[in-house]
């Protein structure tokens, strides 16, 4: 997809505290092209930013959709890029589900989150976690889906390519030990709260210090119909 097919949250952090955008200064995942998204804390307050899809019929989505990207964070526990779908709002304090490594491990787990892109993250408040920890400096493929449930019931799926194998652009998709199927049940018995229905899907980045960055790559949206 191209730049134009994503719309950036008016209330995250300003570009003047995070700078964002493309660079061809850092080494894309296997099978990319030659540049890749990012972005950069300059200044040390902690908070998020986020673009959702622009498309007809993705903002907002009637059901749910589907999010894919690789992602890459730094060593060291201070922030994390992540993939969002379900949320109920564009803006960084809507809520939804948000996907990616926890930004307070290194070595970190894959991790789902319910609730806001200002909160970030952390491993203590994900609803579901990898059973397995990754190397925070590789770059990472995920595929994230939100399937609703004819009976109002949210199915959330978690896959990985491998791109030691399989180039970006040609994925071999795995469901993660751990998130292969996590079910929002429409009680709200399981995860806390009743599940988010439709909804905003995107990307985003969190950071907590000055130095931090993330970079995300070959990122690919899909409505549920």
């Amino acid at each position: 997809m191209a730049e134009v097919n994503w719309t950036f949250f008016a209330a995250g952090l300003s570009s003047s505290l995070v700078r964002r955008g493309v660079t061809d200064g850092q080494t894309p995942p296997s099978g990319g092209g030659s540049f890749v998204f990012g972005a950069h804390w300059l200044q040390p307050d902690a908070g998020a930013i986020g673009a959702y899809c622009n498309e007809v019929d993705f903002a907002p989505m009637a059901k749910g959709g589907s999010i894919r990207a690789t992602l890459q964070r730094v060593a060291g526990v201070t922030g994390t890029p992540f993939l969002f779908v379900g949320l109920q709002g564009p803006d960084v304090a809507n809520v939804g589900y948000l996907v990616g490594l926890a930004h307070d491990e290194s070595p970190a787990h894959i991790v789902i989150r319910k609730g806001a892109p200002s909160g970030g993250l952390s491993q203590a408040l994900s609803v579901a976690q990898s059973a397995d920890a990754y190397t925070v400096t590789d770059w990472l493929h995920l595929r994230v889906d939100m399937i609703q449930q004819p009976a109002g019931d949210v199915l959330l799926k978690v896959y990985e390519n491998d791109l030691a194998l399989h180039a970006v652009t040609a994925p071999t998709w795995t469901e993660v030990d751990g998130l292969g199927s996590v079910n929002d049940d429409a009680l709200g018995i399981n995860l806390g709260s009743v599940p988010y229905l439709g909804g905003y899907l995107g990307f985003g980045f969190y950071g907590l210090a000055v130095g931090h960055y993330g970079l995300i790559d070959h990122v690919e949206a899909f409505r549920q119909t």
